[in-house]
């Protein structure tokens, strides 16, 4: 249902973009639909809300199963051009991540504090070794 309905709306949405071809995408809505009052509605009055929106016009919720022939049943609803979603939750860490990602800071300020102190040992010896010192040609 969800990818039909929305090429209907995209056919409504171009004819709002090129009005030169709207008669071409009317008569196309209305050879897949042939309800002329639903895509009236839609060409004429709904089609101004999706222009900005680059897809996704639709929602659908799922109910569960009809009880007398067990047919899965959903609503379908056209989303308001206002609506900006919902915002996307991230993957569910597992405790070993979450635990991992506590622990990361610490070992690398303790690795970083490690790089330091070698470096500053390591520092005066390197300035006090001169270079072909003990070289004979």
């Amino acid at each position: 249902m969800r990818p039909f309905v929305e090429k209907i709306i995209t056919l409504a949405k171009k004819a709002k973009q090129s009005p030169e071809r709207a008669l071409s995408y009317r008569r196309l809505a209305i050879s897949r639909v042939r309800n002329v009052d639903a895509i009236a509605t839609l060409f004429n009055k709904r089609a101004d809300e999706f222009v900005d929106r680059p897809g996704g016009y639709t929602r659908i919720y799922k109910l569960g199963t009809r009880i007398g022939d067990a047919a899965e049943m959903a609503i379908i609803q056209l989303i308001p051009a206002a609506d900006t979603g919902y915002e996307k939750k991230g993957k569910a860490q597992s405790r070993k991540s979450v635990k991992a990602e506590a622990e990361a800071p610490a070992a690398a300020e303790e690795v970083v504090e490690a790089h330091n102190n070698v470096a500053v040992e390591e520092a005066p010896a390197a300035e006090t070794a001169r270079p072909h010192e003990g070289h004979r040609r």
